[in-house]
């Protein structure tokens, strides 16, 4: 049997979870929830994700994460030549 991994009951890591459009998140709340680590979220910020920021730190909406899913999926659906059936 595989040893287990303990979680620190201080500082638990969350499983990846949801992404609300109604809420904000710091960069790194952001990326516990989606799971995607730094590197992924440059690719996206490169590819149109925006990031907000005051007071020296970067906020992603989840709103802007929608519109960004979805502007990817409408280029990846045109170059599949997908029709949205």
């Amino acid at each position: 049997m595989p040893p287990t991994k303990k979680l620190n009951s201080q500082n638990p890591s969350p499983p990846p979870g949801v992404i609300s459009r109604h809420e904000i998140y710091t960069l790194a709340e952001f990326s516990l929830r989606t799971g995607l680590e730094s590197s992924a979220i440059r690719q996206a910020r490169r590819a149109g994700l925006r990031v907000f920021y005051a007071h020296g730190r970067g906020f992603i909406s989840g709103q802007e994460w929608n519109r960004y899913l979805a502007t990817k999926q409408s280029a990846h659906s045109q170059s599949q030549g997908c029709t949205g059936l």
